[in-house]
């Protein structure tokens, strides 16, 4: 995600690309023919460059300190999510983000991909009535993941950790609504991942609403992120990178919104220029973040009490946050 994130700030207009530092410094060298910036020794030579705003792209574990140090030095924040590997680190990255006033967003892109965007406006409108039922559904190729996405501990935890809280994250944001108590079983079944990488549960928002999340990492080349919305006058189907369909009494729609000569990458690539646009509006003061440090927290707290609901086998609120 680093090299995406330093092709889309080189192609913005209104931001510079300044510095780049990875501790794999060839890495950094390769992005940097490519899309320019000066390469730096450490993530404090990278702060101490001369830039307005940072995009963390490190493991999880990192996220913290990354954030704090940021934060002290008055540099407003792009950061991958999560915004932390636990509940714990995340309210304390957002109340150095507090304390400072840096501008932060994290990076949760489905609220910028077309498809998931006309299907919340749509929503929104009341054209699908009360959404009672929500299924969210994950399956993507175990050779996407980059190697500390399959470390438990860099990553804070499995698949619910990477994939999952992008899931919470959107339902949440679909319904307007919180999550109030979850059930949830997880497991292992692929070889070299120490977090859990497949599972389901079953989500009660305050709202009256639930939802099944089911999640896998596959050996196999099957990707799919499918989100699909009951309400009491329509279903609303959304294939992510795709398009969205709608069915309501008497009418069916459906909407393309990818080019077919368009690559997933291309397709991710889109949602996070769009995000990158998003915070340069919020670090001028033009806009407040779509994903805010303490959405962040909410998110953490409803997959940590997914984590506990697994482990002891009974419904779990989510911490207050």
């Amino acid at each position: 995600m680093g090299e995406l994130h330093a092709r889309v700030v080189a192609g913005l207009d209104g931001l510079e690309l300044i510095a780049l530092y990875d501790p794999d410094q060839g890495k950094a060298r390769r992005a940097a023919a490519r899309y320019g910036g000066e390469v730096v020794g450490s993530y404090g030579a990278l702060l101490e460059s001369g830039i307005d705003a940072v995009s963390i792209c490190s493991p999880t574990s990192a996220h913290l300190a990354a954030i704090c140090e940021a934060a002290a030095r008055g540099i407003h924040v792009l950061v991958e999510k999560p915004l932390a590997p636990s509940l714990t680190e995340g309210r304390e990255a957002a109340q150095a983000v507090t304390e400072s006033g840096i501008a932060l967003l994290v990076g949760m892109t489905h609220h910028f991909y077309p498809e998931l965007c006309a299907a919340k406006e749509r929503v929104d409108r009341g054209e699908i009535g009360e959404i009672k039922l929500v299924r969210d559904h994950v399956v993507m190729p175990q050779r996407i993941f980059e190697p500390w996405k399959l470390d438990a501990e860099e990553a804070g935890g499995g698949v619910f950790m990477e994939n999952g809280i992008h899931c919470v994250n959107r339902v949440r944001w679909i319904l307007d609504s919180e999550v109030s108590r979850v059930s949830a079983q997880v497991g292992n079944m692929l070889p070299r991942v120490c977090g859990e990488d497949y599972g389901a549960a079953l989500l009660v928002f305050e709202s009256g609403a639930i939802c099944s999340l089911t999640l896998s990492v596959t050996p196999t080349e099957m990707f799919e992120c499918d989100l699909e919305c009951h309400g009491t006058s329509g279903v609303l189907r959304v294939h992510s990178w795709q398009g969205y369909e709608m069915v309501t009494a008497g009418q069916r729609s459906s909407v393309v919104t990818a080019r077919p000569d368009e690559s997933l990458w291309d397709k991710i690539a889109a949602g996070v220029e769009r995000e990158a646009a998003h915070f340069l509006r919020c670090v001028r003061g033009d806009e407040l973040p779509a994903v805010t440090a303490a959405d962040a927290c909410r998110d953490l707290a409803a997959v940590e009490a997914i984590y506990e609901a697994a482990r002891t086998g009974q419904p779990v609120s989510p911490a207050p946050v």
